[in-house]
């Protein structure tokens, strides 16, 4: 029920972002919350930080590193 309140309540870019999760993930509070939290809560730390604490993979591009 929670989700469907929530849906209701959503602005429709963020409803359309829902409706491209996979569905288990969209049915399911706690996997939609982390998704959501993911996609659109900010970081508690700041951008220097958070760059300065930055590791890159092996296997990112500079570029997948500086956006992710």
């Amino acid at each position: 029920m929670r989700i469907y309140e929530m849906k209701l309540k959503l602005p429709s870019s963020t409803r359309d972002w829902r409706y491209n999760l996979d569905e288990d993930v969209r049915h399911s509070w706690k996997r939609f919350l982390k998704a959501f939290k993911e996609r659109y809560c900010k970081a508690k730390t700041s951008d220097s930080e958070r760059y300065y604490s930055m590791t890159q993979k092996k296997t990112e591009a500079p570029l997948e590193f500086f956006i992710a």
